[in-house]
């Protein structure tokens, strides 16, 4: 260990320690905290294959640092005889695993640390390559379970919403309680990280791509992506490195310029990565500012990056000097199939954060904890309320948004987490939803707007909430109203969706617009046909539909006609 401790260099200011290694964790692949600040680690000698007539055991450890001194000294074995568990994901009664083609819930109902039994929730996700199976749990600050796959993953996935097909990489997201999943975006070579930003806004990396961090709005698709007309690039497009996981900093232990930043993983060169993120229009920019961790060891290979409840960050290293495994034997007798660590880096001369408690806290306490400066209290708090149900927290919570101080710069966060947090319990706030829409700033407006669309069904006066919000004066406002209004995907929602090109526009905007053109033309051409004025007299709304619009051949002709008339306007 003494020697690759000294390999590393740090990021100006921050110094490295060991947090665990083998054998207390045995070749770890993914990393998350759960609510009572253990750290729960996936791993895998499995990988990258399994030896025939072997039987895998691969296992999920539960580390602790009992003492507080930055180092695990107590390791649960949770669960073994598990295959290629990419990811974990702790929940209240166990954990959620990605294992091999299979998403599982692993059952721990006497809650001694044990997994007793095991439930595929679903199965039939692709396998054709073994580092791109399903992996990267991450949640969603409104409850949601969001998961990824890679370019040469094929899943056919039933479910009693009917089938789910995923062709290629993208991202799923999953709802625990009715347990229905989704597709959220498409395409990415690799990707191999996915994080909310402080205003639930997400971002993918990816491991095989170099278009840097992606901005991931709801039905995006990227390079890659199969079936799909059009697709969007990433935040840099001159050439950046393939990057796994990601990690917004947040919390009073990190330099006051590191806020906002996105960490990665350049697992290739051996170093970990800062972006800096910049809104720009109706998305963002990125920018790579500094290596925050480098080595010198060519068996560094960091996959997983986390920031602790002490505030510090948490690099996972998979610890092999071969890289991958499409260059090298499976059964290469150079491949490490034992070791591996987790790296603690943190602050110097600043202030730890004190862990807070969690994990049986009451209410009221918890309610405040949303109101904490680091990312993973206000998660950990919103998991931890979820558990006791509505009826012991909304009432607290509603005495709580009461006592708010309207004059506090942090005000309109703190009604967003109140909102997020009736999202994790599936509480529809109609009045707590419009005042979010209504805020100020246009992160809180569009962070509502999104939630909008969760709600749609259950919040009366929903699709006016989305008729103002598609005009709103912001563009990224106005482009969750126009992917709000493509999921709700009536000709009703069609047509106010078509407004927001009445306003300036930008490429996500545009590139929204079109897909929702292209997804709901079954809804406005036969309503066209019919001699309704779907797009309400104006030009350019007719412009743009037709421009992506295909036809049978019932409709080449009225087509043709419409398209001339475009452009004649």
């Amino acid at each position: 260990m003494a020697a690759e401790l000294k390999a590393f260099t740090v990021a100006d200011g921050f110094e490295i320690n060991l947090f665990a290694a083998d054998p207390m964790i045995n070749k770890p692949v993914n990393m998350n905290w759960d609510t009572r600040g253990r750290l729960w680690v996936s791993g895998s000698t499995t990988y990258p294959h399994n030896k025939p007539e072997r039987a895998p055991n691969d296992r999920i450890m539960i580390l602790e640092d009992t003492d507080h001194d930055g180092r695990a000294d107590r390791s649960t074995l949770f669960a073994e005889g598990l295959l290629l568990p990419h990811s974990v994901m702790p929940v209240a009664d166990g954990a959620y695993v990605c294992s091999a083609t299979e998403f599982i819930h692993l059952i721990d109902k006497d809650g001694d640390d044990h997994a007793e039994s095991r439930r595929v929730v679903y199965s039939s996700f692709g396998n054709a390559d073994v580092h791109q199976m399903i992996h990267g749990l991450t949640w969603a600050p409104w409850g949601e379970l969001y998961f990824t796959q890679s370019i040469y993953i094929n899943s056919f996935v039933e479910t009693p919403w009917g089938p789910r097909r995923l062709n290629a990489s993208g991202v799923w997201r999953f709802r625990p309680e009715t347990e229905k999943l989704e597709i959220f975006t498409r395409g990415m070579t690799n990707p191999w990280g996915f994080a909310f930003d402080h205003w639930g806004q997400s971002f993918s990396t990816d491991g095989a791509g170099w278009q840097g961090p992606h901005y991931s709005f709801p039905g995006v698709a990227y390079a890659m992506a199969t079936n799909v007309k059009e697709t969007l690039g990433g935040m840099i497009m001159t050439g950046k490195p393939k990057n796994t996981a990601a990690e917004f900093v947040s919390g009073s232990h990190a330099p006051d310029h590191w806020q906002g930043s996105l960490l990665a993983n350049d697992f290739r060169a051996n170093r970990t990565v800062r972006y800096e993120i910049e809104e720009k229009d109706s998305g963002y920019t990125a920018r790579e500012v500094e290596t925050v961790l480098h080595s010198s060891h060519s068996a560094f290979r960091p996959v997983d990056i986390k920031i602790g409840p002490d505030g510090a960050i948490y690099v996972l290293d998979f610890y092999d000097a071969i890289l991958g495994h499409g260059e090298v034997d499976f059964y290469d007798p150079a491949r490490n199939k034992t070791q591996g660590r987790i790296w603690r880096i943190s602050a110097k001369n600043r202030p730890l954060v004190k862990p807070p408690v969690i994990f049986g806290a009451p209410v009221a306490k918890l309610l405040n904890h949303l109101k904490a400066a680091e990312q993973y209290t206000r998660v950990q708090a919103k998991r931890e309320l979820t558990t006791r149900g509505g009826d012991a927290v909304l009432p607290e919570l509603t005495r709580w948004i009461d006592a708010l101080d309207a004059a506090d710069p942090k005000f309109e966060h703190h009604l967003l987490e109140a909102l997020w947090l009736r999202g994790s319990l599936r509480a529809p706030d109609p009045d707590l939803l419009t005042r979010v829409c209504k805020a100020s700033g246009h992160q809180t407006r569009a962070a509502g707007t999104r939630m909008i669309s969760h709600w749609f069904d259950e919040v009366p006066g929903a699709i006016d909430m989305l008729a103002r919000a598609v005009v709103d004066p912001h563009p990224r406002v106005r482009l969750e109203a126009v992917n709000a209004l493509r999921e709700v995907g009536t000709l009703e929602a069609f047509i106010m969706a078509m407004r927001a090109l009445d306003h300036p526009s930008d490429t996500n905007l545009a590139y929204a617009l079109r897909l929702t053109a292209r997804e709901l033309q079954e809804r406005w051409l036969p309503a066209l046909q019919a001699g309704q004025d779907v797009f309400e007299d104006q030009a350019p709304r007719m412009t743009l539909a037709f421009s992506i619009a295909t036809a049978k051949d019932s409709d080449v002709e009225l087509l043709q006609v419409l398209a001339d008339v475009s452009r004649s306007n």
